[in-house]
């Protein structure tokens, strides 16, 4: 799961300063700016969590062999259901963003 880790924690460091900026545009009122923001990040996550996904549900199985040696080796399944969990932490971790900086705005008030 570590190897997994990494594509939705990359991609924290992109949507994570979104949460003040989703506030300040609750705030002054420009919700318009934060679905856009939004839905760009979402692509974000999608288009890059995906395609890494991919590769390392294809290159896992010999990559973590090298990592820990021969005697653990994942099955397929494990690796396309982590693989699977990589783009949703990705994609729910934008999400995040947006809910976290809407809810603060909402309990301000």
């Amino acid at each position: 799961m570590k190897l997994f880790i990494l594509v939705p924690t990359i991609l924290s460091f992109v949507v994570a300063p979104l949460w003040p900026a989703y506030t300040e545009a609750f705030s002054r009122g420009d919700t318009p700016w934060a679905w856009v923001t939004l839905r760009r990040s979402l692509k974000l996550a999608v288009l890059v969590s995906v395609p890494a996904s991919v590769l390392l549900v294809l290159v896992g199985g010999p990559l973590l062999m090298a990592w820990v040696g021969p005697t653990i080796r994942p099955t397929d399944l494990f690796l396309i259901a982590a693989g699977i969990w990589a783009v949703l932490g990705a994609v729910s971790g934008a999400l995040a963003m947006f809910l976290n900086g809407a809810r603060f705005f909402v309990f301000r008030r």
